[in-house]
């Protein structure tokens, strides 16, 4: 094996399992291809564009304001990442004989995997999170999704519609407890007279459904909140705030958990520790309420999301090279066409055996939130 090129079918095959498991929503995330040119831990600048402000036309009068000032939001590459080398000696090879290519396959099957599984539960993570800071939400916690009927998505669409979310590009992605009452909905999805298609019928494929593109990921796992069941405020919330102060946390509260203050859902922008005496919320407080209240910690949610590209980014490159090279005898990036993930190979030579690594560099962020919803569940 003195190169990569004998590697390539086998690759492809394992590439092949992998690309159609549950990656759905990385697929559908925005990308900035400038990620190629940022290091580890550098900051990719992405441009905001302000809402326009309309003004009054006064005749022999220029306009006094013009221009825009853009804001910013910074996402880094703040992962670089290998699965665990995969190392063969001749000896291991000569025992194993006609079984190496398979077992090779499914080596390299699991490296990727395993990297798929990992960004894509990254990219998932932030999407919710962006949602729920917006205040973009609908559903119960505890209460899967589409039990009778496709009423939630109906809801979403309203809420993205009343935010202006464009129509096209949407996307709509389900953990797999909401997919299965998807699946369940015979009299709507499985019949061609009413959903126009027999591919969930015939092949199982969710496919287009009222305007969006619908996915499945195993990155929607549940949500737990810490061991704190409550907090007390001790101080007023004032409409417009973000920063609660409350009594000392008992217990612990895990980024994205969520509070009940008042009629609304908020979620937890950071962990924080027994004892915290200020705790990160989003959206900004919408109800005023008074030093004392208590605000109730819901103890899990299974997140479902929904959005257009521009709402989150997920910056994607193969891990760093120096130009001069390294102790590699050979590197080539492969693509998958599913999840349009670049993976690197890399070969490395060791004495008397060949060492393999896979790798990937991301980063995500949640740029344009106000285009995204959870559906709770």
């Amino acid at each position: 094996m003195n190169n990569l090129t004998g590697l390539i079918p086998i690759l492809y095959a394992a590439l092949q399992v992998v690309s159609r498991e549950l990656v759905g929503i990385v697929p559908a995330a925005g990308r900035d291809f400038r990620a190629d040119s940022v290091a580890t831990g550098q900051i990719l600048r992405v441009p905001i564009t302000p809402v326009s402000e309309n003004q009054d036309i006064t005749p022999g009068q220029k306009p006094t304001n013009g221009g825009d000032e853009f804001e910013y939001i910074d996402v880094t590459i703040s992962k670089n990442r290998i699965a665990r080398p995969i190392i063969w000696r001749g000896d291991e090879e000569i025992a194993v004989g006609g079984q190496l290519n398979i077992m090779l396959v499914n080596q390299y099957t699991q490296a990727m995997r395993s990297l798929c599984n990992e960004i894509e539960h990254d990219v998932c993570l932030e999407a919710v999170q962006g949602a729920l800071e917006q205040g973009n939400y609908f559903g119960e916690p505890g209460v899967t999704p589409f039990e009778n009927n496709l009423r939630e998505l109906a809801q979403v669409i309203k809420i993205m519609d009343d935010v202006g979310t464009p129509k096209f590009q949407r996307n709509a992605v389900f953990n797999t407890a909401a997919a299965a009452n998807l699946r369940s909905l015979d009299k709507v999805l499985l019949s061609v007279a009413h959903s126009g298609t027999p591919d969930l019928l015939r092949q199982g494929v969710i496919g287009d459904l009222m305007g969006f593109a619908v996915r499945e990921s195993a990155g929607l796992t549940q949500m737990t909140a810490g061991t704190a069941t409550s907090v007390t405020l001790d101080a007023v919330a004032n409409v417009g705030d973000r920063m609660l102060s409350i009594n000392a946390l008992v217990g612990t509260l895990n980024k994205g958990a969520l509070l009940t203050l008042g009629s609304e859902y908020y979620v937890v922008r950071s962990n924080y520790a027994a004892g915290a005496t200020q705790i990160l919320v989003g959206p900004a407080v919408k109800e005023r309420a008074v030093t004392g209240t208590v605000c109730q910690v819901v103890s899990s949610y299974l997140p479902n999301v929904m959005f257009t590209p521009d709402a989150i980014l997920a910056a994607v490159r193969a891990p760093a090279m120096p130009a001069a090279g390294d102790e590699a005898k050979d590197v080539m990036v492969i693509t998958d066409p599913v999840s349009n993930l670049s993976f690197q190979v890399a070969l490395y030579g060791d004495y008397r055996q060949s060492r393999v690594e896979i790798g990937l560099a991301w980063g995500q962020r949640s740029i344009n939130p106000q285009h995204s919803v959870v559906l709770l569940g």
